[in-house]
């Protein structure tokens, strides 16, 4: 049913005339009448009653006038608010990350995107390494930041736009016996505790470690950045973190060191391929990719 035609309705009744509501919404009378005939053919009774008082609801018409003005102004409700979606006045993007991925980065942007465009709700999810495709998939989240490693299947129907180059560097105290070497030997892993930390490091010790036959040997797990360098720093074991993370974690009281074995890796920024991003997900897609080519301006 033509939401419009209910809209009509309504108009002839509070102005009790066809003619007046037909001046007032544009249409020519003849064309106000034909909708509500074909209306009242459409329900199977009369809704309106036509006599020299003017038009007024009929019984059946009166009883249903709470239902028709619910379900006009629901319809205006839905496109004001579609309309402020596409403004980007309002709505939800939601973000999926892999876990201690993007804290030295992601928050700027989001700092920048709420100035311009407060009442966007923007929400993040961590989750595990490998679920990114399904939850793309799955319309979970708007769209992802993955790692590339080279060889990723990124999945049918997903775009992936790259953002920046990064490697792994490995974590130990400044009082470890290879605190001088200039290159960590990735197979040490195997001679210290190792501790795991969700996300990123997780991903490394499978698509690092693991792929080379080096199997280390994990003392403990963390979620969190301040105990992973505490456990380190105390010679509670080793670990692996991304070069630039490590660049925005206060970790003087340890050290970095690259790999003997290389691995360049890209932080890309992945979504669903379609004609349907919402206009709030292709603007943070914008600002990320600003950001990422430094191409934002600083914050005052």
């Amino acid at each position: 049913m033509d939401t419009k035609v209910l809209d009509v309705l309504l108009t002839v009744v509070e102005t009790g005339s066809l003619t007046a509501a037909a001046d007032q919404l544009g249409y020519t009378q003849p064309a106000v009448t034909h909708m509500i005939q074909n209306l009242e053919a459409e329900v199977g009774f009369p809704l309106l009653i036509r006599d020299k008082k003017g038009a007024r609801f009929t019984e059946n018409g009166t009883k249903l006038m709470p239902v028709i003005k619910a379900h006009v102004r629901a319809t205006n409700d839905f496109y004001e608010k579609a309309n402020q979606i596409k403004r980007l006045k309002e709505g939800t993007l939601t973000i999926y990350t892999i876990k201690n991925l993007t804290i030295n980065w992601l928050s700027k942007i989001i700092m920048y995107f709420r100035d311009d465009y407060p009442n966007i709700k923007i929400r993040i999810d961590e989750e595990s390494a490998d679920s990114a495709e399904d939850i793309l998939n799955e319309r979970q989240a708007d769209f992802a930041i993955v790692i590339d490693t080279g060889d990723t299947d990124f999945g049918k129907g997903i775009e992936h736009i790259p953002l920046y180059e990064d490697s792994p560097v490995a974590l130990l105290p400044w009082n470890h016996s290879l605190a001088s070497a200039e290159i960590f030997p990735i197979k040490a892993f195997e001679e210290y505790p190792f501790i795991m930390q969700e996300g990123f490091t997780e991903f490394m010790y499978h698509e690092l470690l693991e792929k080379n036959g080096v199997i280390p040997r994990i003392s403990a797990n963390t979620t969190s950045d301040i105990n992973l360098v505490s456990r380190v720093e105390s010679g509670f074991g080793l670990s692996l973190r991304s070069s630039q993370t490590m660049m925005n974690i206060r970790h003087g009281s340890i050290l970095t060191k690259p790999l003997d074995k290389s691995m360049i890796y890209r932080v890309c920024l992945a979504y669903k391929k379609s004609d349907r991003l919402s206009p709030a997900v292709k603007s943070f897609i914008k600002y990320t990719v600003d950001f990422n080519n430094k191409e934002l301006p600083p914050k005052k």
